[in-house]
């Protein structure tokens, strides 16, 4: 089980210094936007990821996930789609992305987004 916490502007500051962040999106992220930036604790407590996501209407159906990055040293080991599954558990509508390249693509596609990056929950 994974735990999501609200980051802060300033917390993302110290956070993209301390990790080897590979999207260049957490370095244009205004202050304005933090408010859905969250980190992602593991069940020891150790923060292993960073997602930005916002709604598209104010119905909250229709959300876009701008950034979503695992850290470093705990890449490859299936945390990721883990983190998605359980981040989408409850959530019941349009869910839209953008991936940042091929490896990018292949990892939403196994998360059950498809081409185009779009998953409609409401469907499930």
């Amino acid at each position: 089980m994974f735990i999501f916490e609200k980051c802060s502007y300033e917390e993302l500051q110290a956070i993209q210094h301390r990790e080897d962040l590979l999207l260049r999106g957490w370095t244009l992220l205004e202050e304005e936007y933090i408010d859905v930036t969250e980190k992602v604790y593991d069940e020891d407590g150790t923060m292993v990821d960073l997602i930005n996501y916002y709604f598209l209407n104010e119905n909250k159906d229709r959300m876009m996930i701008a950034l979503f990055e695992v850290f470093k040293p705990y890449r490859d080991r299936g945390l990721g789609k883990r983190i998605i599954a359980q981040f989408l558990q409850d959530y019941y509508g349009e869910v839209n992305l953008e991936p940042s390249g091929e490896q990018s693509e292949s990892f939403w596609k196994q998360c059950g987004f498809e081409s185009g990056c779009y998953l409609d929950r409401r469907c499930k």
